[in-house]
């Protein structure tokens, strides 16, 4: 028996899981450049960022209630990319502002 007579379900949103994907890899690879900011360990960031992508969803593959999924992976790559692009051209900017 339901305590709420007429539950109203959650909106969804199209694609709204790989909006999360995104949004998730956009602050991991924020919190990720403001723990080692030194652009010389750009490579290294994304090496770690993109095998993490990949690491999460071999592990969903083998998980009965979620699927591993491609799409998923090209939207932690998109997140990626929304931060780090912006982030580099505002340091080379600066650099260039400098001299």
């Amino acid at each position: 028996e339901m305590i709420i007579p007429n539950p109203v379900a959650a909106p969804r949103m199209v694609n709204g899981d790989k909006l999360l994907h995104a949004l998730a890899f956009f602050v991991l690879t924020l919190l990720t450049d403001m723990s080692f900011p030194p652009v010389r360990l750009l490579v290294q960031k994304l090496l770690f960022l993109v095998s993490f992508g990949v690491f999460i969803e071999c592990v969903q593959a083998y998980l009965p209630w979620r699927s591993a999924d491609a799409s998923d992976f090209l939207a932690d790559c998109i997140g990626i990319a929304c931060y780090l692009v912006p982030a580099l051209l505002s340091r080379l900017v600066a650099l260039l502002h400098e001299s």
